[in-house]
């Protein structure tokens, strides 16, 4: 697994140091995509369910997990469409969602088994191709 340097802070500002490899890697994908918009309309790139999954990678292993309205702006997104998009990761079992147990009117949103399962097999992938190429 290839480590990668990161900001300590996620797409929303919470410190993140400390994260696994994965998590990282994850870090490093989602700054790459915000990166590019400042060159391009970032609209051009608009991928709010995959912004979205990296941003909850990032957060696996943070003490608390994020609001779905904290969801929403990591996946850089308008939030009507945000939260249209973490629905369909939510039906397809990539997320789950449930009442913040301090706060009745939030709701917390978190990558599901399954969600972090996929990301780390395609994380993992990504790495092993990467370093494939370097090593040619």
């Amino acid at each position: 697994m290839l480590r990668y340097r990161a900001d300590s802070r996620g797409a929303n500002g919470d410190d993140i140091s400390g994260r696994d490899g994965f998590g990282a890697m994850a870090q490093a994908l989602y700054a790459e995509r915000r990166h590019r918009g400042k060159f391009f309309n970032s609209a051009l790139f608009a991928e709010p369910a995959w912004d979205m999954l990296l941003d909850l990678r990032v957060r696996v292993g943070s003490p608390h997990h994020p609001s779905v309205s904290s969801a929403c702006i990591g996946s850089a997104a308008p939030a009507s469409t945000a939260l249209r998009h973490l629905l369909m990761l939510e039906s397809e079992g990539l997320v789950e969602r449930s009442v913040d147990p301090t706060d009745a009117r939030r709701k917390l949103t978190w990558l599901s088994s399954d969600g972090r399962r996929l990301m780390d097999a395609y994380l993992s992938e990504v790495s092993w191709r990467s370093v494939s190429k370097i090593l040619r």
